[in-house]
């Protein structure tokens, strides 16, 4: 009897409790009478469907042959199975390769995108974790988190299609794009667990002299009426901008409380889930702005988005991030 998956054991027996037709049972599951009939005899001799030990055409590769296979997919993640085949000689068919790998636990997806952190970078994100894990929450509840952000004319996501096999070129399947026309919109927004603050277009290339005034003109005139005077903690990152004499010598000079934030540390910040959301938002529905206006009005719609509830909870998630960091000994988080 040809392998039937589980799926398929089941609905065959279901079906045939049911008074099914034999005639019928083979049209709705594209498998041939004596199939259905072979399991119909293996449902009145053992009660279910079974295969008798020792059956089929034995494999073509040893337990040991697979097991290498596996452990080099496993120690070498990013390898293809081509070339764990070679690498490893397995003996049998790249098909019976990719056979071997897929039943074991591992599953061939897109790998997730995170910064490399060099061991510094980890040991400093500890460190920070460690001071601000026990925190109580209102700590927490009164940072403002910044940070820039560029949406561009295009989504970077690819996108899947279905088709036919060989016709990965014709025009019908293929994602069309200029190559020519492109453009980007900047921004810098805060948020806190008040709900989003503002989200500013940044139309001059930032620098530490547009970047002190923008925290003059945008950030302090609407933190101040939020939270009063000085009573809030501003966290942004340590990129140069950010870290220049200019801008740390405004913000002493205003009596601002800087958290002092660990380096590459987008996990941390929860403003860069407010940019996830809104990427989703803009480019839903294969969104494709003809001009830079058309853009930013789709970013201010996104940002409207943003509800206080999605913020609080988004805060609220701070003292289980620094505990995750923790744990991977510094390592980047699922945030």
């Amino acid at each position: 009897m040809p392998s039937l998956n589980e799926v398929q054991k089941q609905t065959i027996a279901q079906r045939l409790r049911d008074g099914v037709s034999i005639r019928t049972i083979p049209t709705e599951l594209h498998i041939s009478k004596n199939t259905v009939l072979l399991a119909k005899k293996k449902i009145n001799e053992y009660g279910r469907i079974i295969r008798r030990a020792g059956s089929g055409r034995p494999k073509k590769t040893t337990a040991d042959e697979n097991i290498q296979m596996a452990n080099f997919i496993r120690e070498y993640p990013f390898e293809t199975v081509v070339n764990a085949r070679q690498q490893t000689n397995f003996p049998a068919s790249l098909k019976t390769a990719r056979k071997r790998v897929h039943e074991t636990e591992l599953r061939n997806r897109a790998a997730a995108n995170k910064i490399f952190l060099t061991e510094q970078n980890k040991a400093n994100r500890v460190l920070f974790a460690q001071e601000f894990v026990n925190e109580p929450a209102d700590m927490w509840n009164n940072v403002i988190f910044s940070d820039e952000k560029t949406f561009k004319s295009y989504s970077n996501g690819r996108r899947r299609v279905y088709r036919p096999p060989g016709t990965r070129y014709d025009e019908r399947y293929c994602n069309k794009y200029k190559q020519s026309g492109r453009f980007s919109v900047n921004v810098w927004g805060w948020v806190s667990s008040r709900g989003r603050g503002i989200c500013a277009i940044v139309e001059e290339r930032l620098n530490a002299n547009v970047y002190r005034r923008l925290l003059e003109e945008l950030m302090l005139p609407s933190v101040i009426p939020v939270f009063g005077e000085r009573n809030f903690i501003f966290q942004q990152d340590n990129c140069p901008v950010h870290n220049a004499r200019l801008v740390s010598r405004y913000l002493e000079a205003e009596g601002v409380h800087v958290l002092p934030w660990p380096s590459r540390s987008p996990d941390l910040n929860v403003i860069e889930n407010v940019w996830g959301e809104m990427q989703k938002y803009i480019y839903q529905n294969d969104f494709r702005p003809r001009n830079p206006l058309e853009l930013q009005e789709k970013i201010v719609e996104a940002w409207e988005t943003v509800t206080p509830g999605y913020m609080r909870q988004l805060v609220a998630s701070m003292p289980r991030r620094l505990q995750n960091v923790i744990d991977a000994n510094g390592a980047m988080t699922k945030y």
